[in-house]
């Protein structure tokens, strides 16, 4: 999917990711990282004061068990688009279903398994698996190609994974700070 067309899901308040998800039908050709921080930039500029998502205490992760292709779009749009300080991440959840644990400062999906977290030291996404994990692992590359055109990275996203104790496998995909 473009970036085109991720900034108009960011922009209508989407209620579900798969609205957003990348479609075989587009073709644009999505930014670069340098012209995502530049929409970004004027977006808030102009708005005066950028959106956040909603703040409670006892909010967790959604039961619904996502897409790994969904998986990788967030993470481009999330991590990949907002690093090196990852600043504008609360930005870009605003318009998802996403709401901020006031105790961990990590987002949750409020109906996909679904959590972000931005800190000092970088920007991670962590989502309950159901595919195997070459599958999953090819979904998540998809799905960031989908948003991002050769993103210029000064660090490894790194991706580990376990099982966890409902069936599913836990994947956490990480961007450092840079």
């Amino acid at each position: 999917m473009s970036r085109m067309r991720s900034t108009a899901c960011l922009a209508s308040s989407v209620v579900s990711l798969a609205a957003c998800a990348p479609s075989a039908e587009q073709a644009d050709t999505p930014l670069t990282a340098a012209q995502a921080a530049a929409i970004f930039e004027t977006v808030c500029l102009e708005g005066s004061t950028c959106a956040t998502p909603p703040v409670a205490s006892n909010t967790r992760p959604g039961q619904g068990v996502p897409d790994p292709q969904r998986a990788g779009f967030l993470f481009a749009e999330t991590c990949i688009l907002t690093a090196p300080g990852f600043e504008h991440v609360p930005t870009v959840l605003a318009d998802y279903p996403f709401t901020q644990n006031a105790n961990t400062g990590t987002y949750y999906q409020d109906a996909l398994n679904f959590s972000v977290k931005h800190l000092p030291e970088g920007c991670s996404l962590v989502f309950g698996a159901a595919k195997p994990m070459d599958d999953t692992i090819a979904g998540m590359a998809q799905g960031t190609a989908s948003v991002v055109a050769a993103p210029d990275l000064h660090s490894t996203i790194s991706i580990t994974s376990h099982e966890g104790p409902n069936g599913l496998r836990y994947v956490r995909m990480f961007l450092p700070s840079g």
